[in-house]
């Protein structure tokens, strides 16, 4: 969980942690992994991309696309909306409603 308190990261931890895990994910064998500590991971990154994405337009969730298949996607995301008894139908719709904080400076200007 997070807390309440103010705490202060800089940008050189947060890339030395992101650069950890990429090299543990690239060297991992996937029924070694311990799930509880994967699903903090993600629950961690997931948190913190959600708040920066509600401050300001921050684009893509992924640092380069293509390292990322769409197989990989759809599997996560239907994860995710099935966590919180959500269907695709609401996700559609919440975005009909303006749900996009994804859209970047290019996009807006189309």
């Amino acid at each position: 969980m997070f807390s309440s308190e103010t705490t202060t990261i800089d940008q050189g931890t947060i890339a030395e942690l992101a650069d950890r895990i990429e090299a543990f994910d690239a060297g991992a064998v996937v029924a070694d992994l311990p799930v509880e500590e994967v699903q903090r991971i993600f629950t961690a990154a997931f948190h913190l991309y959600a708040r920066l994405a509600e401050e300001r337009s921050i684009g893509d969730p992924f640092t380069q696309v293509n390292e990322i298949t769409a197989t990989q996607v759809v599997t996560t995301a239907l994860a995710i909306l099935h966590s919180q008894n959500l269907e695709v139908f609401e996700l559609a719709l919440w975005q009909s409603w303006g749900g996009t904080p994804w859209k970047n400076e290019k996009e807006e200007a189309k």
